[in-house]
């Protein structure tokens, strides 16, 4: 049985988009592939109505999933097979930047904010700051001669990411952009002041400033897992490949 069609359809039921024609689809698609079931046929049969009843759509679907003994994924699990199905659509021009964009931006929303869906939020505010000219970017290196290309750059490490083993708290770690040590950053004083700390923070209401610094090197400002290029380095060392450090852009 051919999955990507369930998953399609698992995903957005899980993103409660999905329309009577997803259902009537997927049931097309088991019949061309020679499963029979009473249940499917009615399903079809609603292709042929202009406004067909979700409600009863629903109900055909439930009985032909028990009639063929088919276990729907878990809501997470059926997000990350949709996501990455998506996310390979783009990287290999089955279907636009844009619109892939767009159907990936909910899915952070949608999975009670799990991290690794928040690259295409994070992309979504990098593409409005290209367009306001403004000089800040999650991804480093994105410019509006490479958007195609960054985006589906980001798609292909995306669905990588979706397969990988990542820590907890991968999105925390960064990459020292002297040495390549990957780990949590560190902090160092920067402000200058003969007071205690604690004084310090009575009298002017705020703590010293700090500077984030590898806790290898004490190099500053190490890279966020944020930014497109320092996740690919980090895929690049669990892979074994071997990376420049000092790349910053596609």
């Amino acid at each position: 049985m051919n999955n990507s069609k369930i998953e399609i359809l698992e995903g957005k039921i899980a993103l409660e988009v999905a329309t009577p024609k997803d259902y009537i689809d997927w049931a097309e698609d088991l019949l061309l592939q020679g499963i029979e079931d009473e249940y499917l046929l009615m399903l079809v049969s609603y292709g042929v109505e202009k406004n067909p009843d979700s409600y009863e759509i629903k109900e055909y679907f439930e009985k032909s999933l028990k009639a063929l003994n088919i276990q729907l994924s878990s809501p997470p699990v059926a997000l990350k097979n949709y996501a990455k199905q998506i996310a390979l659509q783009i990287a290999h021009n089955k279907i636009s930047t844009l619109d892939g964009l767009d159907l990936l931006e909910p899915f952070y929303f949608k999975s009670d904010y799990e991290p690794v869906y928040s690259i295409w939020s994070q992309l979504e505010d990098d593409l409005v700051s290209l367009k306001c000219n403004d000089d800040y970017f999650y991804n480093s290196g994105l410019s509006n001669d490479n958007v195609e290309q960054y985006i589906k750059n980001i798609a292909l490490q995306f669905s990588q990411l979706l397969e990988s083993q990542l820590p907890d708290n991968f999105f925390q770690l960064c990459v020292c952009q002297a040495c390549g040590h990957i780990d949590l950053a560190g902090s160092r004083v920067i402000e200058k002041t003969w007071l205690s700390d604690k004084l310090f923070q009575f009298i002017f209401k705020r703590p010293l400033q700090e500077q984030a610094v590898c806790n290898k090197c004490g190099a500053p400002f190490p890279g966020s897992m944020m930014d497109y290029n320092y996740r690919q380095i980090y895929l690049d060392s669990v892979n074994n490949t071997p990376t420049d450090h000092t790349h910053s852009s596609l």
